[in-house]
């Protein structure tokens, strides 16, 4: 078990670390991250078998700690904007008393694999909980609902299908899948010439 824990928070690290040195999150509370999602493994995959509630718990510190990760980009991106709008003035003040060009600083890396870690990461705790579980509507729905907030459209299609399999007599379940096909899907459209 602890071998299983381990292999998985070790295959977090390049993310957070990414997320690190963009000053997103600072060292003590990667750390924080690590130990929340570590006691949170531990609870998946202990002998007694983890319980639902286990699962969304650990899928609401996700999403929130999504949420935080989306607001301290943007304030770092705010920042950066400034700083350069400063540096572009000064710039010009600098160049229009014949000094020359101004000094560039580092530049900063806009995107990483941390962007996508940790919808990626609730992503594999929901199939987990979906199939220890047997596929529960309520989950399924839950599960479809999250897909659609954060845009991952491919994984829409096979919630859809997988949940329909095991719930073949849902209306609510039928009804959202036709309505993503038909309206939510259409993207994928353009890829056939729009032949039809």
């Amino acid at each position: 078990m602890a071998e299983q824990v381990q292999s998985l928070l070790e295959r977090m690290v390049p993310p957070l670390l990414d997320l690190r040195e963009r000053n997103i999150f600072s060292a003590d509370e990667v750390r924080s991250i690590v130990d929340r999602r570590r006691e949170s493994e531990y609870l998946l995959h202990r002998r007694a078998g983890a319980r639902m509630s286990d699962h969304l718990r650990y899928i609401e510190d996700e999403i929130a700690l999504e949420r935080l990760r989306k607001l301290r980009k943007e304030r770092v991106l705010t920042e950066l904007r400034e700083e350069r709008r400063r540096r572009r003035e000064e710039d010009d003040e600098t160049s229009a008393d014949g000094d020359g060009g101004g000094t560039r600083g580092a530049s900063y890396r806009t995107s990483g694999p941390g962007d996508s870690h940790i919808v990626a990461n609730v992503h594999f705790v929901y199939q987990r909980a979906l199939k220890r579980f047997h596929y529960p509507l309520e989950l399924v729905l839950n599960y479809a609902e999250f897909a659609k907030r954060h845009g991952s459209t491919n994984m829409l299609g096979r919630i859809y299908a997988e949940g329909l399999q095991r719930h073949p007599r849902s209306d609510g379940l039928w009804i959202e899948a036709a309505s993503f096909e038909y309206f939510g899907n259409s993207a994928d459209d353009g890829a056939d010439g729009g032949k039809a």
